[in-house]
């Protein structure tokens, strides 16, 4: 299938005008005989894991419209005064984009693109039939990744144009052994930095035609090795399949002829790399470095014992670079009987990547009527099938699916029950845009869902998976569906599947994010070995069993309704950090302790204490954050937080009347907390001014503050502590804004004449 890097890019709209048109041409353009063309960049891939050639770096488009004599249009929207648009941030996401230009029907043209990193001022782009490189810098440079690409096309409707982006330079990479590096680090040699000199580089190249020119001696200057940020050299030497891994000693990048443009691979004589230490003696390194081949968008990399002893090495060109760009013609197919022969056919021939295009049509009923389907290993293991464009009316069955079976852009409709199922195999299928209307069931395969939209067509909105299962950004909408009490519409998951769900969107079904099904009785997670299920990163739970194995396996929670726990929650039996979102539900619990540290995060609850003569929230040292929480207590120092550390209360509705002595409150500060109120409504809060032997100097730190963005606090009490040699300490207040009813400060009175307050 095809495995791009979406850079992205941005949209841009325009009447273009050529400047070689005729008048007679132009009042065409003009009375509305033109075409909207979009073009959908992408870059060959990279390794998101690897920071050289990931291309993530390049955020800067420039590109230029020529007509079919190759002379520029300078008229086009937006342009600079070169007749191009540059834009040097361009690239802000990872997805892809469009780059729209209104164009003349009829008529021949060539566009051309470059893509850079804004950073690098290497490239002149004023002429896109003339880009050149200026190679005055540093070695293992990554800023100097850069694509290309030029896509030639003639207008007669709106048309929609793939443009796969490329490096014009091959890069020249040197590697040692794991053996050689650690003999030569034994010995006292770590290789910081490294340079290059390389003969007869060309510095000139022709986007449109992708010819290179000129030639000069490079140098690339010390510049820091790879290996010292992280980096590690994997190549397929042995062509196993298997990379093998090697220290990055030195990278660089030059401008390279490509076959494609008819010219020969370049043939490299007299390369020089030189290695330095950290300390001791720069290491040279260009004995046998004759007739090293290079090609555009290859590497080419030298590799062997070179730090340590007799020098040896071999040269290869890798030509898979970073990732392969693999973009297999799909095969037409109308019918599910013409699929099913010719992915056999396929198989049979020992093809591993089989891809089928339906076209729009409707490939009918895919379940095959001698019913051998129960046996038959369409998908073997190894083999990745995808099918596009396809709608399936009736249901699908793929079973015994072992390889890789993907979806995309299809849809499956069937009146009564199952719309897709699978019962057997382990392997992984995909829908990417897909829409899926009636029962869709996984058994045995992992599942993953991208874009995708599960609705009743009159019969079930319901997805069961009893393996792994995974949704991004996907809608389940039961509105068209039947209301069954056995099988609900939604998502439920089998007993030991695993659901994660992130950016999904559920109307009017009965599984609320999706409860389990088991044996017809709803369960979720009550142990260890239980199907669970992930949304928006936390684990959904709906019982205090579930929650709290799952505060033990450290995960974040989202209640499913409302839960009781009778026991302490503690840093020592539930983690170091509780941190729990309750959906909108009431949680009612003996306390949570945190002791020593230990972090607490509640959000989206209404809070409940179930024993009246204890801490809601005792916590020392921790981070304590309240996000639309409700509670409503007469406990004094309902949430006593001592120990210092940060406290973040949002949009809180903390009630109750607390009598007692000055102290008293719902919630007690201590020992420098740091409290930040962002909205909300609070009965009594107390920052304490901790007074500490050794005072003035042992003090400082131990004053609590207290910061009022917003929201409304009912009495606030700054404590004063009294030290020695005159001084006094005293909580402190920051308001930027929000409402204080009754302020309290030096609550006991004390006799403050001739102090100065310490920490102010």
């Amino acid at each position: 299938m095809n495995k791009k890097l979406f850079l992205g890019m941005f949209a841009a709209a325009g009447m273009l005008f050529a400047t070689s048109c005729s008048n007679d041409e132009l009042d065409v353009v003009q009375s509305g005989n033109e075409a909207q063309v979009t073009f959908l960049l992408a870059t060959e891939g990279g390794i998101a894991t690897r920071a050289i050639s990931d291309g993530t770096g390049a955020k800067k488009l420039v590109y230029a419209v020529y007509n079919a004599n190759g002379e520029l249009i300078e008229t086009i929207a937006n342009a600079d005064v070169n007749g191009q648009i540059v834009d040097n941030s361009a690239f802000d996401n990872s997805l892809t984009e469009n780059v729209t230009i209104t164009l003349a029907k009829g008529q021949q043209y060539t566009v051309a693109f470059w893509a850079q990193n804004p950073n690098c001022t290497a490239y002149t782009t004023t002429d896109l039939k003339n880009v050149t490189v200026d190679y005055v810098g540093l070695n293992n440079d990554e800023t100097r990744d850069a694509f290309f690409a030029a896509e030639t096309f003639t207008v007669s409707r709106n048309a929609e144009i793939d443009v796969t982006l490329k490096r014009p330079f091959a890069q020249i990479n040197v590697g040692v052994t794991e053996d050689d590096w650690n003999a030569a680090y034994a010995s006292g040699v770590n290789i910081n930095e490294s340079n290059v000199v390389i003969q007869n580089a060309a510095n000139a190249i022709n986007l449109l035609d992708g010819t290179v020119s000129g030639e000069e001696k490079v140098t690339y200057s010390w510049g820091k090795a790879p290996v010292q940020n992280g980096e590690t050299l994997m190549v397929d030497t042995d062509n196993d399949g298997n990379k093998e891994t090697y220290k990055w000693l030195s990278m660089s990048y030059i401008l390279a002829n490509d076959e494609t443009t008819g010219a020969a691979k370049t043939t490299l004589e007299n390369l020089a790399f030189t290695f330095r230490p950290v300390t001791g003696e720069d290491i040279a390194f260009s004995e046998g470095l004759n007739n090293v081949p290079v090609q555009r968008n290859w590497r080419t990399n030298i590799l062997g014992k070179i730090l340590t002893g007799d020098i040896q090495f071999n040269i290869t060109i890798d030509p898979v670079y970073v990732d392969d760009f693999n973009w297999s013609v799909p095969q037409t197919v109308s019918t599910s009987a013409e699929l099913v022969a010719a992915l056999q056919t396929a198989v049979a021939a020992g093809e591993t990547n089989i891809v089928f295009d339906a076209n729009g049509a409707n490939i009918g009923n895919f379940n095959k009527d001698d019913n051998t389907w129960f046996t038959t290993n369409l998908v073997p293991t190894g083999v990745t099938v995808t099918l596009r464009n396809a709608t399936v009316s009736g249901i699908s069955r793929w079973n015994n699916a072992n390889g890789t079976l993907i979806f995309e852009n299809c849809t499956f409709t069937n009146n009564s029950a199952y719309s897709i199922n699978f019962a057997w195999g382990n392997g992984h299928v995909k829908f990417t845009n897909c829409e899926l209307y009636g029962w869709c069931s996984f058994d045995g395969v992992t599942v993953e869902m991208n874009d995708c939209n599960i609705a009743g067509n009159g019969s079930y909105a319901l997805v069961r998976s009893y393996n792994t299962f995974t949704m991004n950004n996907c809608t389940i909408d039961g509105s068209n569906a039947i209301k069954d009490d056995d099988y609900p519409d939604g998502v439920s998951i089998g007993d030991g599947a695993v659901l994660t769900m992130t950016g999904c969107t559920m109307t009017d079904a009965e599984y609320d994010y999706g409860e389990s099904l088991i044996d017809g009785n709803r369960v979720v997670d009550y142990g260890e070995n239980s199907s669970y299920i992930i949304v928006d990163g936390k684990r959904l739970v709906c019982n205090p069993s579930s929650l709290e194995y799952a505060l033990k396996n450290g995960n974040a929670i989202l209640m499913e309704n409302n839960i009781t726990v009778e026991a302490h929650l503690t840093k020592t039996s539930h983690g170091t950090n509780i941190n729990i979102d309750g959906g909108g539900n009431e949680l009612t619990l003996r306390g949570i302790y945190g002791v020593s540290g230990a972090n607490v995060s509640l959000s989206n609850m209404t809070l409940v204490d179930s024993k009246t003569d204890d801490y809601t929230i005792f916590n020392q040292g921790g981070k304590i954050e309240l996000n639309n929480v409700t509670y409503n207590s007469t406990i004094n120092k309902a949430f006593q937080m001592a120990g210092g550390g940060d406290v973040v209360l949002t949009d809180c509705n903390i009630s109750g009347d607390v009598t007692g002595t000055y102290s008293a409150s719902n919630i007690w500060c201590g020992d420098g907390r740091n409290v930040t109120v962002n909205g909300g409504t609070y009965g009594s809060i107390f920052m304490n001014a901790q007074y500490h032997s050794g005072w003035p100097a042992a003090s400082a730190h131990a004053a609590s503050k207290i910061t009022l963005n917003d929201g409304t606090i009912t009495k606030l009490t700054l404590e004063t502590e009294l030290g020695a040699e005159g001084y006094y300490v005293s909580a402190t207040l920051t308001q930027n804004g929000g409402t204080i009813t009754n302020l309290v400060e030096n609550p006991q009175n004390l006799d403050l004449t001739g102090r100065s307050q310490y920490n102010k």
